[in-house]
């Protein structure tokens, strides 16, 4: 009853385009987080081995705040109408 009630509210093709979404997403994190770590003059993750709680800290911070395709809900967007956002 409740596999039949999960498949009537969760379409396959929704849950599909869902997981090549977050697919996506994961693989353009990955490459921005390795372009970040070769472009720094400093090896981040040499020095979190070493103990290095502020690199640890300025890497996760770059990582927390790196650009992704999942910005989320935005106050900005809901009450914009114009063309411009692709309304």
């Amino acid at each position: 009853m409740f596999m039949d009630a999960l498949k009537m509210s969760l379409p396959a093709d929704a849950v599909l385009g869902f997981l090549f979404y977050m697919a996506g997403a994961a693989v353009l994190f990955a490459l921005y987080a390795f372009i970040y770590t070769r472009l720094t003059p400093y090896n981040e993750f040499a020095l979190i081995r070493e103990g290095n709680s502020a690199a640890a800290i300025a890497l996760g911070g770059a990582l927390l705040v790196s650009p992704s395709p999942c910005p989320g809900p935005s106050p900005i967007r809901s009450r914009c109408s114009t063309s411009c956002c692709g309304r």
